[in-house]
Protein backbone atom coordinates (compact mmCIF):
# COMPACT_ATOMS: atom_id res chain seq x y z
CA UNK A 1 0.00 0.00 0.00
CA UNK A 2 1.28 3.25 -0.63
CA UNK A 3 1.58 5.66 1.74
CA UNK A 4 0.31 9.33 0.91
CA UNK A 5 2.83 11.90 2.23
CA UNK A 6 1.62 15.47 2.80
CA UNK A 7 2.77 18.35 0.08
CA UNK A 8 3.99 20.13 3.21
CA UNK A 9 6.59 17.10 3.87
CA UNK A 10 7.80 17.55 0.96
CA UNK A 11 11.34 18.31 0.19
CA UNK A 12 11.27 22.09 -1.82
CA UNK A 13 12.29 20.35 -5.30
CA UNK A 14 9.67 17.41 -5.11
CA UNK A 15 6.93 20.27 -3.48
CA UNK A 16 7.86 21.87 -6.53
CA UNK A 17 7.59 19.74 -9.08
CA UNK A 18 4.06 18.38 -7.50
CA UNK A 19 2.93 21.83 -7.22
CA UNK A 20 4.23 22.67 -11.04
CA UNK A 21 2.07 19.68 -12.61
CA UNK A 22 -0.77 20.23 -10.45
CA UNK A 23 -1.44 23.74 -11.63
CA UNK A 24 -0.08 22.38 -15.26
CA UNK A 25 -3.06 19.49 -15.16
CA UNK A 26 -5.83 22.01 -14.18
CA UNK A 27 -5.03 25.00 -16.35
CA UNK A 28 -4.83 22.01 -19.30
CA UNK A 29 -8.44 20.91 -18.19
CA UNK A 30 -10.00 23.93 -17.59
CA UNK A 31 -8.39 25.16 -21.13
CA UNK A 32 -10.09 22.28 -22.95
CA UNK A 33 -13.61 22.95 -20.95
CA UNK A 34 -13.39 26.67 -22.01
CA UNK A 35 -12.82 25.59 -25.69
CA UNK A 36 -15.84 23.29 -25.76
CA UNK A 37 -17.71 26.19 -23.84
CA UNK A 38 -16.51 28.96 -26.54
CA UNK A 39 -14.57 27.37 -29.59
CA UNK A 40 -12.20 29.69 -30.30
CA UNK A 41 -11.82 30.92 -34.11
CA UNK A 42 -9.09 32.51 -36.05
CA UNK A 43 -8.53 35.68 -36.69
CA UNK A 44 -10.34 37.82 -39.41
CA UNK A 45 -8.08 36.72 -42.77
CA UNK A 46 -6.30 34.34 -41.07
CA UNK A 47 -7.47 31.18 -43.06
CA UNK A 48 -7.65 32.90 -46.30
CA UNK A 49 -3.89 34.10 -45.55
CA UNK A 50 -2.78 30.57 -45.08
CA UNK A 51 -4.77 29.31 -47.88
CA UNK A 52 -3.49 31.73 -50.26
CA UNK A 53 -0.08 30.85 -49.46
CA UNK A 54 -0.78 27.11 -49.99
CA UNK A 55 -2.13 28.09 -52.91
CA UNK A 56 1.03 29.84 -54.42
CA UNK A 57 3.05 26.82 -53.42
CA UNK A 58 4.56 27.74 -50.04
CA UNK A 59 4.24 25.86 -47.45
CA UNK A 60 2.72 26.44 -44.09
CA UNK A 61 4.15 25.41 -40.52
CA UNK A 62 2.85 26.37 -37.22
CA UNK A 63 5.40 26.72 -34.19
CA UNK A 64 4.73 27.10 -30.81
CA UNK A 65 6.09 27.63 -27.56
CA UNK A 66 2.98 25.29 -25.89
CA UNK A 67 3.19 21.54 -25.78
CA UNK A 68 0.54 19.09 -27.54
CA UNK A 69 -1.79 18.99 -24.14
CA UNK A 70 -2.55 22.94 -25.31
CA UNK A 71 -1.92 23.37 -28.57
CA UNK A 72 -3.74 19.96 -29.89
CA UNK A 73 -7.24 21.24 -28.65
CA UNK A 74 -6.98 24.83 -29.75
CA UNK A 75 -6.09 23.36 -33.32
CA UNK A 76 -9.13 21.04 -33.20
CA UNK A 77 -11.44 23.78 -32.05
CA UNK A 78 -10.36 25.58 -35.20
CA UNK A 79 -10.19 23.03 -38.26
CA UNK A 80 -6.29 23.18 -38.56
CA UNK A 81 -4.67 19.85 -39.47
CA UNK A 82 -1.55 18.95 -41.00
CA UNK A 83 -1.72 18.05 -43.91
CA UNK A 84 -5.27 19.90 -44.88
CA UNK A 85 -4.70 23.70 -43.37
CA UNK A 86 -0.80 22.99 -42.48
CA UNK A 87 2.04 21.39 -43.72
CA UNK A 88 3.91 20.87 -40.92
CA UNK A 89 3.76 21.78 -37.19
CA UNK A 90 6.45 21.91 -34.30
CA UNK A 91 5.38 21.76 -30.69
CA UNK A 92 7.52 22.33 -27.23
CA UNK A 93 8.74 18.99 -26.28
CA UNK A 94 7.36 17.70 -23.44
CA UNK A 95 10.27 18.19 -20.53
CA UNK A 96 11.47 21.33 -22.35
CA UNK A 97 12.29 23.39 -19.80
CA UNK A 98 12.83 26.91 -21.38
CA UNK A 99 9.97 29.57 -21.88
CA UNK A 100 7.50 28.73 -24.52
CA UNK A 101 8.85 30.96 -27.64
CA UNK A 102 12.28 30.24 -26.94
CA UNK A 103 14.52 27.94 -28.71
CA UNK A 104 11.93 26.48 -30.91
CA UNK A 105 13.05 26.19 -35.04
CA UNK A 106 10.65 27.79 -36.68
CA UNK A 107 11.02 25.60 -39.74
CA UNK A 108 8.75 23.39 -38.21
CA UNK A 109 8.62 19.54 -39.14
CA UNK A 110 7.72 16.98 -42.12
CA UNK A 111 7.96 18.28 -45.57
CA UNK A 112 8.15 22.15 -44.66
CA UNK A 113 10.91 21.87 -42.95
CA UNK A 114 13.81 20.07 -45.09
CA UNK A 115 11.82 21.92 -48.61
CA UNK A 116 11.82 25.17 -48.01
CA UNK A 117 15.53 27.20 -46.65
CA UNK A 118 14.80 30.49 -45.17
CA UNK A 119 11.38 30.54 -44.26
CA UNK A 120 9.17 33.60 -43.32
CA UNK A 121 8.49 33.11 -39.46
CA UNK A 122 5.61 35.66 -38.16
CA UNK A 123 4.63 35.74 -34.96
CA UNK A 124 3.12 38.30 -32.24
CA UNK A 125 5.56 38.05 -29.51
CA UNK A 126 9.49 39.61 -29.52
CA UNK A 127 10.41 35.59 -28.75
CA UNK A 128 8.97 34.85 -31.93
CA UNK A 129 10.86 36.99 -33.79
CA UNK A 130 13.77 36.45 -32.15
CA UNK A 131 12.76 32.73 -32.85
CA UNK A 132 12.92 33.56 -36.29
CA UNK A 133 16.06 35.74 -36.03
CA UNK A 134 18.41 32.56 -34.30
CA UNK A 135 16.93 30.23 -37.06
CA UNK A 136 18.40 32.71 -39.93
CA UNK A 137 14.72 32.72 -41.22
CA UNK A 138 14.52 34.36 -44.96
CA UNK A 139 11.51 36.86 -43.61
CA UNK A 140 10.44 37.49 -39.91
CA UNK A 141 7.48 39.28 -39.74
CA UNK A 142 6.12 40.64 -35.91
CA UNK A 143 2.38 41.00 -36.01
CA UNK A 144 0.25 43.18 -33.76
CA UNK A 145 -2.11 40.57 -33.55
CA UNK A 146 -1.02 39.80 -29.88
CA UNK A 147 -0.24 41.60 -26.18
CA UNK A 148 2.94 43.70 -28.14
CA UNK A 149 2.96 46.68 -29.39
CA UNK A 150 4.93 47.90 -32.87
CA UNK A 151 8.07 49.17 -30.59
CA UNK A 152 8.26 46.05 -28.80
CA UNK A 153 8.41 44.03 -32.04
CA UNK A 154 10.50 46.88 -34.00
CA UNK A 155 12.85 46.53 -31.18
CA UNK A 156 14.03 42.86 -32.36
CA UNK A 157 14.22 44.07 -35.97
CA UNK A 158 11.64 42.12 -37.47
CA UNK A 159 12.05 42.48 -41.61
CA UNK A 160 8.51 44.01 -40.98
CA UNK A 161 5.69 44.41 -38.62
CA UNK A 162 2.13 44.10 -39.86
CA UNK A 163 -1.27 44.69 -38.32
CA UNK A 164 -1.81 40.77 -38.50
CA UNK A 165 -1.28 37.88 -40.64
CA UNK A 166 -4.03 38.46 -43.20
CA UNK A 167 -2.07 41.26 -44.22
CA UNK A 168 1.04 38.73 -45.31
CA UNK A 169 -0.70 37.90 -49.11
CA UNK A 170 -0.47 41.30 -50.08
CA UNK A 171 3.08 42.31 -48.69
CA UNK A 172 4.27 38.72 -50.45
CA UNK A 173 3.00 39.67 -53.73
CA UNK A 174 0.38 36.52 -53.73
CA UNK A 175 -2.78 39.19 -53.83
CA UNK A 176 -3.66 42.52 -54.37
CA UNK A 177 -5.03 44.85 -52.01
CA UNK A 178 -8.64 45.02 -51.55
CA UNK A 179 -8.48 48.75 -50.90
Amino acid sequence: MTRQVPVRAMAGRERRVLVIATVATSFVTELVAAYAAAPPKPLPGVPEALAARRAAGVHVALTTGFDRQVTEPLLAAVGWDVPGTLDARRLRRRGDRRPPGTGHDPRGDGPARRDRPGPLVAGDTVLDVRAGRAAGAGLVIGVLTGAQGPEELGAEAPTRVLDGVAELPVFLGLTRSLA
